[in-house]
């Protein structure tokens, strides 16, 4: 049943991203150019609201067959799954609606900020929330209302630290894919049935991948994430962490549930807060975009887009591995502090190295 609903999500992912760009192409609905944009041309920004459409569909029929067979364990006698299952689509169906109004007319941070935190207030109050840190700044078990404020934060931190990536061709979709990758293989090990949330994704995130990067705008086949895309996957992204960081059974596989749970999404976390720190720094708005982030630098360094992906790619495969490994010996807040502190260091030096280029 798996591998039929995985085709269906591969196969409905390019079918809806054919139709959308060709309609986008049609309606001359294109991503604006000039500022601290790289590309030129007419290139839509819809591959969002293709390809999470196809991952919610294939994932929607798994909860239905699982309820038409009347399959006791998932429905709530053993676990509650299938509750989870359902609150977790509908935080990403608000953010989906919400991402494409920001795709289509734009919308100001305060309205995205609003969306995001009543987004986290639904999921706290139906149950999906942080009550265990696993020794993060030595905290443990918490309060329900500290779990809330926790859990809202970082999902709020999630969805825009991964939009904020979303920069080049190939980079928020190819840290998705690694991302995905790696939770459907934890989860299943885990014996959690999220695994299959991560495989759908997955499944419908690839055929984006490569309208993204190998699409010609001469062809009619090339398209962006959009914020639809980026925001859905920092949520779901975030969500799978959670349901790792809370499952039982992860002492089985790790050491700390946290590190397994929230590795893949230090990088999209290290890059947001070196970002934040330089606007502060600059006396400027920490939430006005910019040209800062690690892959812009790596551009101005001279990089190619491809060699920015490549490069970008091999260091959050490093940062995740690194950060697995030393957490068997290390505690977890030195890790997570130094790594955060080299990252600073390795973007700072990076700047100087521009400048000396100029």
């Amino acid at each position: 049943m798996i591998y039929l609903l995985s085709l269906l999500s591969i196969i409905t992912s390019i079918v809806l991203l054919k139709i959308i760009v060709a309609w986008s192409y049609k309606m001359k609905v294109f991503d604006s150019q000039g500022g601290r944009k790289i590309h030129h041309g007419n290139i839509p920004r819809v591959g969002g609201i293709a390809f999470v459409p196809a991952a919610i569909c294939s994932f929607l029929a798994f909860l239905l067959i699982l309820i038409f067979n009347n399959d006791t364990y998932a429905l709530g006698v053993h676990d509650t799954f299938i509750h989870d299952a359902f609150v977790m689509v509908g935080a990403i169906a608000i953010i989906y609606v919400f991402g494409i109004f920001d795709d289509v007319i734009g919308l100001r941070y305060r309205v995205k900020f609003g969306y995001q935190i009543l987004t986290g207030l639904m999921i706290c109050f139906l149950g999906i929330f942080l009550w265990e840190l696993h020794g993060i700044l030595a905290l443990y078990t918490i309060p329900m209302t500290f779990g809330f404020v926790i859990t809202i934060f970082l999902l709020i931190f999630s969805i825009n630290s991964f939009n904020f990536i979303d920069g080049i061709d190939g980079l928020s979709s190819g840290i998705a894919i690694l991302s995905l990758s790696y939770f459907s293989v934890v989860l299943y090990l885990l014996d959690n049935k999220f695994f299959v949330m991560a495989i759908f994704f997955l499944c419908a995130v690839l055929p984006f991948f490569f309208f993204n990067v190998f699409g010609k705008e001469v062809s009619r086949t090339k398209t962006f994430m959009g914020d639809t895309g980026s925001t859905v996957l920092g949520l779901v992204l975030f969500l799978l962490a959670v349901a790792v960081n809370e499952d039982i059974n992860t002492v089985y596989l790790h050491e700390n549930a946290f590190i397994l749970g929230f590795t893949p999404l230090l990088l999209p976390f290290y890059d947001t807060i070196s970002v934040v720190f330089y606007r502060l720094l600059k006396g400027k708005n920490p939430f006005k975009a910019d040209d800062n982030h690690f892959h812009h630098k790596l551009l101005r360094l001279g990089l190619s887009q491809h060699s920015t992906l490549i490069v970008e790619l091999i260091v959050f495969v490093v940062i995740c591995v690194s950060t697995l490994f030393l957490s068997n010996y290390i505690n977890l807040n030195i890790i997570i502090g130094c790594s955060l502190l080299i990252w600073l260091a390795i973007n700072q030096t990076l700047l100087v190295f521009i400048k000396k280029r100029k």
